[in-house]
């Protein structure tokens, strides 16, 4: 499985806070907006965006719920590569990504789920 995952239903005002809120399945690595409502987010590992799919949707507040699925092939074509491109943003550099290891974190959601 790849790391990304899409997010859908927000605005721009609640992409922020969305992220925020992705961060309790692992570590996001970078965004790639593809339309106001509609962003691609990477997970630094593959269980993180598992664990996010499981998931299906967020409450980022009472009146606000986000939706998160599997991204569509032709959605990833457009991730540009590096940190190239206005609309994506890289939130740490590749090189200096911190490792996780896949055993701990399969331990942790074997607790939490």
């Amino acid at each position: 499985m790849d790391c990304w995952v899409a997010v859908y239903n927000l605005t721009h005002e609640t992409r922020l806070l969305a992220i925020h809120s992705l961060l309790q399945f692992g570590q996001v690595v970078q965004q790639h907006v593809l339309s106001s409502s509609l962003i691609l987010v990477r997970f630094a590992e593959p269980l993180f965006a598992q664990a996010a799919l499981l998931r299906r949707a967020l409450p980022l507040s009472q009146n606000s719920v986000i939706g998160i699925t599997e991204p569509q092939e032709n959605w990833l074509r457009t991730v540009p590569k590096g940190n190239q491109g206005t609309n994506s943003i890289s939130f740490y550099p590749e090189r200096r990504m911190p490792k996780v290891k896949v055993d701990f974190i399969q331990k942790i959601l074997d607790l939490i789920w």
